[in-house]
């Protein structure tokens, strides 16, 4: 007789409002305060990456040149093309935008140990805590079966807060999710100079990875910006928890609901499955030029606890990113 396996419970933003719950998440961060300031530093201060080479500086917008204008700030072209002089206003370089792209398809609310929806809000906080303390703006985009919904970059002392509030009251939910509306969404959202974080379990990859390059709004935005891959992965997909001789295992598609019983020697198969599919992805990910690194959500890690686990993960990225000394 097969044994069922057990429904982990899933976040529940329901038990409390998503502003407290949000400021909760937030508090869990804290222990992070040491990394997040390094990463600060580096990561999201443009260290490795300058998309805009020459002044350094991102055009913000064009108007009117009035007295006092510094005279090499004109725009030629506009100048030109309207017969009237205008001036380029330029963002602060030591200033980036972080832009989240948070997976909500229901695999990211399972997990027995730890759900990777829970882990993707803790990542999501550090990093927005390192984004606050260079005054860095923050957004969202919330993937869905349809149209994603977006925050659009901000800055503030409540800014990364707010963005929990938001995937606090959206959680996850959705029988897949429309990665390409996303990424369409993201582009649009994200100013030349940026960061995109990718949260998700990537169970079903991300569209346009295969092959020897990357297609689509995904390769658009690799070539553009700086893209960080989060993938959150529960015990379940790294070890069966029945060895061989034990009961079999009635176990549940959380997407589609679909159940099958597998033995012993087929959950082994399964998890070596998804260990090839994992290390495909990684190499896809690595010719794409994202940057993808691990959150395991096993036993280890819930010794550790969550926020120590995820910061060990963050360091992890961070220093393999120096090591690198990546530039574009």
């Amino acid at each position: 007789m097969g044994q069922r396996q057990a429904t982990p419970r899933r976040l529940d933003p329901g038990h409390s409002a998503p502003r407290r719950a949000a400021a909760e998440l937030w508090s869990a961060a804290r222990p992070i305060e040491v990394f997040a300031r390094r990463l600060s530093a580096g990561l999201l201060a443009g260290r490795y990456r300058s998309l805009f080479r020459g002044s350094g500086q991102e055009v913000e917008e064009l108007r009117e040149y009035v007295e006092g204008d510094d005279p090499r700030t004109i725009d030629a072209g506009v100048t030109a093309r309207l017969g009237r002089p205008f001036v380029k206003r330029f963002l602060d370089e030591r200033h980036t935008t972080l832009l989240f792209v948070l997976d909500r398809s229901a695999s990211m609310g399972a997990g027995a140990v730890a759900q990777p929806y829970a882990a993707a809000l803790l990542t999501l906080a550090a990093l927005a805590r390192a984004a606050g303390e260079h005054q860095d703006r923050v957004g969202l985009v919330l993937l869905g079966d349809s149209a994603p919904t977006a925050i659009p970059p901000g800055g503030g002392r409540r800014a990364g807060q707010r963005l929990l509030e938001a995937a606090l009251a959206a959680p996850p939910d959705q029988l897949g999710v429309d990665w390409e509306a996303g990424l369409r969404r993201a582009r649009a959202l994200l100013p030349g100079r940026g960061t995109l974080v990718l949260l998700s379990d990537f169970l079903d990859g991300l569209p346009g990875l295969g092959g020897e390059r990357a297609a689509g709004p995904l390769a658009a935005l690799a070539r553009e910006r700086d893209v960080i891959a989060a993938r959150f992965v529960v015990a379940e997909h790294l070890r069966w928890p029945v060895t061989a001789g034990g009961p079999s295992l009635r176990v549940a598609d959380p997407e589609g609901g679909a159940e099958r019983l597998l033995s012993p020697t087929a959950g082994a198969a399964f998890v070596a499955d998804l260990a090839q599919r994992r290390a495909e992805f990684a190499r896809a990910a690595r010719r794409a030029g994202l940057d993808l690194f691990d959150i395991a959500l096993d036993d280890h890690s819930a010794a550790l606890g969550l926020p120590r686990a995820v910061a060990r993960a963050l360091l992890g990225l961070d220093a393999s990113r120096r090591a690198r000394g990546r530039r574009r």
